[in-house]
């Protein structure tokens, strides 16, 4: 069964960032694969750069696969300025572009 994607607003900030966890957690509660539209994001803050890190690291650990459709550049150069390496939290969605 394919899943919905789940579409991040333009912001993922401490102001919406429970119910895009909420929404996170119940894909991965229906499958082991997520599926997000984040080409509307454009900014984050440290909440939302947080739950993008952690969400690579939980699903590269819990072998969930995650499908993406990737940010605007103003994600990558914030995650940059918080030490985040963009790329490698959006890699399937770099390869993807790249094919």
């Amino acid at each position: 069964m394919t899943q919905s994607p789940i579409r991040l607003a333009s912001e993922l900030t401490i102001r919406n960032i429970q119910q895009v966890h909420h929404d996170i957690a119940e894909q991965l509660t229906a499958s082991d694969a997520l599926c997000i539209d984040a080409s509307q994001l454009t900014r984050v803050d440290t909440s939302g750069a947080q739950l993008l890190y952690f969400l690579h690291h939980y699903c590269q650990t819990h072998h969930h696969a995650i499908e993406w459709t990737p940010p605007a550049e103003e994600v990558e150069h914030t995650l940059a300025e918080l030490g985040l390496d963009a790329t490698q939290i959006f890699a399937l969605a770099q390869e993807r572009i790249q094919e």
